[in-house]
């Protein structure tokens, strides 16, 4: 590989590594709505009682000040919220199905491939113990 092929290979790197990043602030910003989904979902009937209690316990550690990373920390501080919100909403997507999540739905965004894009982009920014700790406490 000559030195100009190296450069264009960097730069292609650096430049999804800038995506992600953006991808991730947006969905930092995303994350009220998320909640609000979240407290739709608790009213449900459909939804479990065991996956209710999960969504009550995302909703109290997004809303906790108290969290593995804490919320002062920019960005990391609401990734580590972020993630635990997709890991319960991939629970329930698996346990009741997509169509009771879109129809609580507020956003235009396919909700779906978003939550499973947000989720694996959120593991490349996390320590790998905080992701462990998430997953065992919401999975």
């Amino acid at each position: 590989m000559t030195d100009s092929d190296q450069k264009i290979v960097l730069i292609s790197s650096r430049g999804k590594a800038k995506e992600e990043r953006t991808c991730l602030k947006e969905a930092v910003l995303f994350l009220p709505r998320l909640v609000r989904l979240l407290f739709r979902l608790i009213r449900d009937p459909r939804v479990s009682k065991a996956n209710k209690v999960l969504v009550g316990a995302a909703v109290a550690y997004v809303l906790s000040p108290l969290d593995i990373i804490p919320d002062f920390i920019p960005l990391a501080g609401q990734v580590d919220d972020l993630f635990a919100v997709c890991i319960v909403l991939m629970r329930l997507i698996a346990d009741t199905g997509e169509n009771v999540i879109t129809e609580h739905w507020t956003g235009s965004e396919n909700l779906i491939l978003w939550i499973h894009d947000v989720a694996r982009i959120s593991k490349l920014f996390l320590p790998d113990g905080v992701v462990s700790a998430l997953n065992e406490r919401f999975g």
